[in-house]
């Protein structure tokens, strides 16, 4: 179902579960966020003896992970955007180091052994 504002009801609740009898609680909420493409459901068990403090700070830990995730993703994606368009020096640099690794210490001291991108 889609809310006046745009956004769906299922990214705006987050539900918490316990049974009677049992020592751990359910908690389950989806994170949306466009600029990075994410749209992932979370699903924690977690014992009724951990202290709130120690919930905020497994809850955080999972969802950095995932931002640093797309993050990461999202620079890559940026970074071989910029080489299809000429490449960069930076990453001219480390391939010829790769190369004259493999290939020999002498690749690349004159003309006719540089690489073209």
């Amino acid at each position: 179902m889609e809310a006046a504002n745009g956004s769906s009801d299922r990214g705006d609740i987050a539900v918490v579960k316990h049974f009677e009898g049992h020592e751990t609680f359910t908690f389950s909420f989806v994170l949306r966020n466009d600029e990075l493409n994410i749209d992932r459901q979370f699903n924690m068990q977690r014992p009724l003896t951990e202290t709130c403090q120690q919930f905020v700070s497994r809850l955080n830990a999972n969802v950095d992970k995932v931002v640093a995730k797309k993050m990461k993703k999202k620079q890559k994606r940026r970074k071989l955007e910029g080489a299809e368009e000429g490449g960069d020096a930076e990453t001219d640099g480390k391939v010829l180091a790769i190369l004259k690794k493999r290939c020999g210490s002498d690749l690349g001291s004159d003309d006719s052994t540089k690489i073209q991108a």
